[in-house]
């Protein structure tokens, strides 16, 4: 009997490179201190190019030892507390090296380092640079935080107050859901659904993004946020004489794939998310969320409708948890598939369901404290029966996100 734990989830990285531009320094110093006149003077230390090049670099003397001027290239980059620092060796980083030699405890400094490293960068030393700090920036007492937390109201937020009712979505509805753009040759396409869990991270469904989506998509170029009609740039919307319009959707390009330990990776790009009305995170739920059967949960997206084209407009359905035991039968039965602990089985209402267009697109629980809606992930889009969408007693398969989300944080704080 099959099982299908292979069905794994996948994070797709939106993130701002570490580095930008570059701050260009021409200091006096020692000679063997200044990389790329010492390998001059390795490689070619008689030729009178070099001879040249080194007496017009001269500068003077510390002790006995020659002096030059020598260029240095800082680029800009950010701490692991946000601020503003340069790229450099660690060795020249003066105030690591001070805190280094005044501090306790050298293991909350290494800490430091290690996430404050510039990645795609090598240093003179081969060694991998890392941000350097303006003075009093280093707080070693906290880790970089990167998924928002709930408790402090950071996701899972939306501007409309509606939570269940309806077919079509508000313009500022779900504002965390996702669409991912494949690009074959020349030719953008759409295929797959995501949901934002930060400024960095979009998690989806781990067959929307693996070498077989590959080969019959293309590649994995882009995220597109902030999205409600396909049809255009900017989305507006009419009500009582007034118009109310969206910000312009963003579309940014991915920078890596990370998909669960039995998959692989993809290469990266990078690119920057900022959040508005219109781009919000949902929340991640705690790894102990039970969902009983028959609980409300909701999902969004641009899949199929029942005449089986995708639709333009976001839509979203009300579909209950369907019960386990019921659903492994009827999937062993038709699949020849076993419902693991890693899957949720949704929806078996007719005419209600998400269906293939909407793979990777969010499963979503809403909880209500003191009148304040906050929505948490509970699933991935994952699969149904070998039926049309919508099939009665015929509920679909999602990849459970409470299976995953100890994963899902060890791997964003890596």
């Amino acid at each position: 009997m099959a099982h299908i734990g292979f069905w794994h989830i996948a994070l797709i990285v939106t993130v701002t490179s570490t580095v930008s531009a570059a701050y260009v320094a021409i200091n006096c110093i020692p000679l063997i201190k200044c990389p790329q006149l010492l390998r001059l003077v390795e490689t070619d230390r008689d030729s009178l190019q070099t001879i040249k090049v080194l007496r017009n670099s001269h500068c003077g003397y510390n002790g006995r030892e020659p002096k030059v001027w020598c260029i240095q290239v800082y680029p800009y980059c950010k701490t692991p507390n946000g601020k503003a620092g340069r790229c450099m060796d660690v060795a020249k980083c003066d105030v690591l090296q001070d805190l280094m030699a005044n501090v306790d405890d050298l293991g909350k400094v290494q800490t430091y380092i290690q996430n404050a490293k510039c990645k795609g960068m090598r240093s003179e030393n081969s060694k991998d640079p890392i941000c350097c700090p303006p003075d009093n920036d280093i707080r070693l007492t906290e880790r970089p935080k990167i998924l928002p937390d709930p408790e402090k109201g950071e996701c899972g937020h939306q501007l409309t107050s509606k939570v269940f009712g309806g077919k079509n979505t508000e313009l500022d509805e779900f504002p965390w859901a996702a669409l991912i753009q494949y690009k074959w040759k020349s030719v953008y396409s759409t295929n797959c659904g995501g949901s934002l869990i930060s400024s960095k991270y979009v998690v989806t469904a781990a067959h929307c993004v693996d070498n077989a989506a590959v080969r019959s998509v293309g590649n994995v170029a882009n995220v597109i946020l902030g999205e409600y009609d396909t049809r255009n740039i900017t989305d507006c919307v009419h009500s009582h004489e007034i118009t109310s319009c969206a910000d312009p959707r963003l579309v940014v390009p991915v920078q890596e794939v990370i998909i669960h330990p039995n998959w692989h990776k993809k290469p990266p790009a990078t690119v920057n998310v900022t959040f508005s009305d219109y781009i919000r995170p949902i929340c991640l739920p705690p790894s102990s969320t039970v969902l009983r059967d028959g609980t409300q949960l909701m999902v969004t997206g641009w899949g199929q409708t029942e005449t089986e084209d995708s639709s333009f407009v976001k839509l979203k359905t009300v579909l209950p948890v369907a019960n386990k035991a019921e659903c492994d039968r009827k999937y062993k039965n038709d699949k020849r598939l076993s419902v693991g602990d890693a899957m949720i089985c949704v929806g078996g209402e007719e005419g209600r369901d998400s269906c293939s267009g909407d793979s990777g697109g969010p499963l979503m629980y809403v909880s209500q404290n003191d009148g304040e809606a906050t929505w948490f992930l509970a699933g991935v889009v994952s699969f149904g029966p070998n039926q049309p969408c919508g099939v009665e007693n015929y509920p679909g398969l999602y990849t459970y996100v409470p299976n995953y989300v100890d994963w899902i944080q060890a791997t964003v704080q890596t």
